[in-house]
Formats: C-alpha cells, sequence, structure tokens
C-alpha cells in the first residue's frame, strides 16, 4: 500500500499505543504524530482517523503531565467529531469524556464536572437510561463530587456506578470493589464530618 496509507497510519498507532503501555513516551508520540501526518495527507484535516490520532496523542501528554498540550489535542479531536458526527454521538461523547479527564488531573473540577455530564447527557440520548459505559462516567462524576466535598453527590454516583457495575460484572470483577472502595471511601468522610 506504501507509507502514505491508512494500513499504514493504523501500524504506527498501534505502535504508538504499545510504546505508550511501555511508558516510552517519546516513541508512543513519535508513532502517533507519524500515524496523525498520515491520516491528514490521505484523508484532510476533518476526518475521525485525524480525530483519532489527537486523542491518542493527548492520551501521552497526559499521561507526561503535559496538561495543555493534552487539552489542545482533545479538543481538537473533539471538534472533528462534532462536525463529523453531529453534537449527539457516541464518539462525540467519549471527547467529552476525555476532556473532563484532563480537567479532574488539573484540578478544576467545575470544569471537569461540566464536560462529565455533556459525555453522560449524550450516553442517555444515544443508548438511553441504562448502559454498561455509564458505569465509567458516572464514577467520575463521583469522583469529582468527592474532590469537591460534597459527599453526598459523590456517593449518588458511586452508588449509580456500582449498580450499573453489579448488572454487567461478576461480582469478582475489579470494577465493582473499586465501586465499593468509593462508596465506603465518603461513608468514613461523611461520618469524620459529622464527628467535627
Amino acid at each position: 500500500y506504501g507509507e502514505i496509507h491508512p494500513f499504514s497510519a493504523n501500524t504506527y498507532s498501534e505502535l504508538g499505543r504499545v510504546y505508550a503501555s511501555m511508558e516510552l513516551y517519546d516513541k508512543a508520540l513519535e508513532c502517533q504524530e507519524k500515524a496523525l501526518e498520515i491520516r491528514k495527507s490521505f484523508f484532510g484535516e476533518d476526518h475521525m482517523d485525524v480525530a483519532w490520532s489527537h486523542g491518542n496523542i493527548g492520551d501521552i501528554y497526559r499521561r507526561q503531565g503535559l496538561y495543555s498540550l493534552a487539552i489542545g489535542n482533545y479538543t481538537k479531536a473533539h471538534k472533528i467529531a462534532k462536525n463529523w458526527y453531529g453534537k449527539e454521538h457516541r464518539e462525540v461523547a467519549e471527547t467529552y469524556g476525555s476532556l473532563g479527564m484532563i480537567y479532574k488531573c488539573m484540578g478544576l473540577y467545575e470544569k471537569a464536572l461540566k464536560k462529565y455530564e455533556k459525555e453522560l447527557q449524550i450516553r442517555i440520548k444515544v443508548y438511553g437510561k441504562e448502559h454498561h459505559l455509564f458505569y465509567h462516567t458516572y464514577n467520575n462524576i463521583g469522583n469529582i463530587y468527592l474532590q469537591k466535598q460534597e459527599y453526598r453527590e459523590a456517593m449518588t454516583y458511586y452508588f449509580k456506578s456500582l449498580r450499573i457495575s453489579q448488572q454487567v460484572y461478576s461480582i469478582s470483577y475489579p470494577t465493582i470493589a473499586a465501586n465499593i472502595r468509593n462508596i465506603s471511601l465518603v461513608m468514613k468522610k461523611i461520618d469524620n464530618f459529622a464527628e467535627c
């Protein structure tokens, strides 16, 4: 197929993922940037493959703690996804989740909460009120409320996450254990607050 072909871009992207999982971020970034360059050459600037490359690059920068670079790439991915699919599509929801995560990492909890709520709103429109993907979004929202010390709100979202996790996974699945840990953490915080 040659160097400038989507298959080559996919190979570079997968290599980048492998390097990122090994925490070899310079090599991961080099591969993801090569994939982005090929995808732009083949598809143009406003294609979903280009958006996925920006998302992958954003992930690498987030892992390195380079949040402003991550936001730039996540924002590009978000804009392309909205132009490609419209405002209410699962891919657009994913980009809101990525932006929420980066804002949470930066301690910008209100911005993170807005992005996660938008992610949830789209997911509900796309999938209905019950879907296994919601457990992650509910957990993320619970985490934001925990950081804001709004423990009752955190508890509400952690219980929603747990309920969905229990419907989808076996009791030994790590997500359920994480949900229970989060709930017990909040209960402890509430108890400590009540003692003051």
